[in-house]
């Protein structure tokens, strides 16, 4: 395809006044070549000693950077430009008719049940111009390729990546960054993918990458006299290179959510003690190396490992904080006040702590029980989406007097899922003092009367 484009472009514009490099050559030294709208595959060194004109991606530009390379700030694959320079591919998208999804692949893949009705798996054709005709007429493509992924949203076709063993996390990553979508999701199958669906626009600049072919002898516009990318521009953690010199050419398999939070949380408590600044360092990190490198992680993870991780994924810091001074606590439910009025009574709880859930239930009741169990009173308060995601809840309830009338004292408690906490005279901790321990009780038991002598005086 990239033989196809800088004919079309040849034709149109002139021969390139330079060599270019070739994707097949992007291994070996090439003094003298230009490298436009191509980007690495892995973590190995570039080519030295090239005129870098346009690259695919920030981590591209970062490798190249930390040769020495002068490296101008244009992003984007050169496939991007394809149907710019070959009109036929705009003509055969836009023509009407049933169009379904598309799975291209240079391997045999397979289709299971949760595959949509319709859907086409296809590798790709010997013609490259059939290629691009099965990606113009598509509905959806799903592929591993950064080219074919270039070319269809070039065309306003939605699509999506899945990784295999035969392709490059570190090129689809790339492109991704280079086109403003740094976190979007990398499906780690065809049928994945076509039930999440196409991914959003791209935020790239096709006139800076046609304006930076090499027509000329002068350097594209921006890369003369400019610094280019700074190494640390587009810098990679330790953390990451360490994770993606494993994984570049291998789907991941998520790493043990249970340790990965524990390890987690003692490194933000260490950063937490260097300052704020460190602390949000290593929570942008992390939150990379989840997206990136780790991407089913958050979701295997349970109760106060998954609150963590759900936290630093979202890189919110108010959150990590409330999470790590959770962790390892107990739950503690208290009460906050009772009042009785004038035909209801009024009942306050806080409750604050670990639990095996990774967020509040949607459903919180306040369960009343007289003392010989014979009777029962619930009553329900629904969360807000927000409110499930507070590490302390507070909470008040009202109920009708007629009720629970004829029964004196009632014992207190909540229901959480299918787990029943009781009410105690204890207090949950106070996150704003980091010193503050949740004080313990008794269960409360609320008497009627009691509360009727108290309105009384």
């Amino acid at each position: 395809m990239f033989a196809l484009l800088v004919d079309r472009m040849a034709w149109k514009h002139g021969a390139p006044s330079a060599k270019l490099l070739w994707p097949d050559a992007l291994g070996a030294p090439d003094d003298g070549a230009v490298m436009w709208g191509l980007g690495l595959a892995g973590l190995a060194d570039g080519p030295r000693g090239v005129d870098v004109r346009a690259v695919r991606g920030p981590w591209t530009a970062n490798a190249l950077a930390a040769q020495g390379l002068v490296v101008p700030k244009v992003f984007g694959d050169a496939a991007s430009l394809l149907p710019t320079y070959i009109p036929e591919l705009r003509d055969a998208a836009g023509r009407r008719g049933i169009k379904t999804p598309l799975i291209l692949e240079t391997t045999a893949v397979s289709l299971d049940s949760g595959t949509p009705a319709g859907a086409v798996a296809t590798p790709a054709a010997d013609s490259v111009f059939d290629t691009l005709r099965a990606i113009a007429q598509s509905s959806l493509l799903v592929t591993s390729s950064v080219s074919a992924i270039a070319i269809a949203e070039s065309l306003n076709i939605p699509a999506r990546f899945f990784a295999d063993r035969m392709s490059s996390r570190f090129s689809q990553r790339d492109y991704l960054l280079g086109t403003g979508r740094p976190f979007a999701r990398i499906s780690e199958s065809p049928p994945e993918a076509l039930a999440v669906g196409g991914y959003p626009a791209p935020r790239i600049d096709l006139d800076a990458l046609a304006r930076a072919f090499p027509l000329s002898e002068t350097p594209a516009d921006g890369a003369e006299g400019a610094s280019g990318v700074l190494p640390e521009r587009y810098a990679i953690s330790d953390q990451n290179l360490a994770a993606w010199r494993s994984t570049v050419h291998r789907v991941s398999t998520p790493s043990d959510a249970r340790e990965f939070a524990r390890k987690l949380s003692e490194r933000l408590d260490q950063a937490r003690c260097l300052g704020d600044e460190r602390l949000v360092d290593e929570i942008g990190s992390t939150a990379e190396h989840l997206a990136i490198v780790d991407p089913d992680l958050a979701a295997c993870a349970v109760g106060q490992d998954s609150r963590l991780l759900t936290a630093v994924s979202a890189r919110n810091v108010g959150r990590v904080l409330a999470a790590l001074a959770l962790r390892d606590s107990a739950l503690v439910v208290g009460l906050t006040s009772t009042r009785r009025l004038s035909d209801e009574l009024l009942v306050g709880i806080a409750m604050a702590g670990g639990t095996d859930m990774a967020e509040w239930p949607e459903v919180v009741a306040l369960r009343l029980e007289s003392l010989a169990g014979a009777r029962r009173v619930e009553k329900t308060w629904h969360l807000f989406d927000q409110q499930r995601l507070q590490w302390r809840l507070d909470l008040d309830y009202l109920i009708p007097l007629a009720e629970i009338d004829g029964v004196d004292q009632w014992r207190v408690s909540i229901v959480l899922g299918d787990s029943i906490v009781d009410v105690t005279t204890g207090t949950p901790r106070d996150l704003h003092d980091p010193r503050s321990e949740a004080g313990n009780g008794s269960q409360v038991i609320i008497s009627v009367s009691d509360l009727a002598k108290v309105e009384r005086e």
